[in-house]
């Protein structure tokens, strides 16, 4: 599976999700082998759910068909895995209740803490992890020493498990290395990722490495 736009991942390898923006949302096209959203089980209280949707699209729910308005009952504490395929869907709704309400319009700031539990990255928004791009890099400088050094990255946002973290050239957009000024890349020597608030990467430098710089990725999908 491939993960694309607020968590939304296509099922079906060599399949896209496809989408248009207007009044303020996102109509989606979903491809004939879905995509779908594991919402996770630590937000879920156990009882009868509804799910609603506006577009053409299928929709099931842990497999299990469900139509619009149609309603679920679902454990507490467990993942729950909303799929929807073979159309359109915009709005997407799954509250508690046997009615669906009107849709929850939250905040673009809010939606995105949400979104980094799950991932996050240095770079801006619309760039791609292994992008070569200086834009949000980190850096340490090393004072021109020949030795060992650890850096550490906090996340921004604690994950809500140790994530698989990669580390990006911001020159190049190689991974596994970071750029050293004078111009050089150097290739780290681990990453060691303790729990979900951050990591540490090593890396080894030359008497004449002034500073270091580089990108990184932060996974902890369901």
């Amino acid at each position: 599976s491939r993960y694309t736009l607020d968590r939304w991942r296509v099922v079906a390898a060599g399949q896209a999700l496809s989408w248009t923006e207007a009044n303020g949302y996102r109509t989606f096209t979903a491809p004939a082998g879905g995509v779908e959203q594991v919402i996770e089980g630590v937000d879920v209280v156990a009882g009868t759910y509804v799910l609603s949707w506006t577009g053409t699209a299928s929709a099931s729910i842990n497999g299990a068909a469900v139509a619009k308005g149609g309603t679920v009952s679902l454990a507490g504490g467990a993942n729950v895995t909303v799929r929807f395929s073979g159309g359109t869907f915009a709005l997407p709704q799954l509250e508690r209740g046997t009615v669906p309400s009107a849709f929850e319009v939250r905040p673009f700031s809010q939606e995105l803490i949400m979104c980094q539990r799950y991932f996050e990255k240095s770079y801006n928004l619309e760039v791609a992890p292994g992008t070569a791009s200086q834009m949000g890099r980190r850096n340490q400088n090393t004072f021109q020493i020949a030795a060992n050094h650890r850096a550490d990255i906090p996340f921004r946002v604690i994950k809500r498990a140790a994530p698989t973290v990669t580390i990006y050239n911001p020159s190049t957009g190689a991974a596994g290395q970071v750029r050293a000024q004078p111009d050089a890349d150097i290739t780290i020597g681990g990453i060691y990722v303790p729990g979900g608030a951050g990591c540490m990467i090593d890396f080894v430098t030359t008497a004449t490495t002034q500073a270091v710089y580089w990108h990184w990725a932060a996974e902890a999908e369901l």
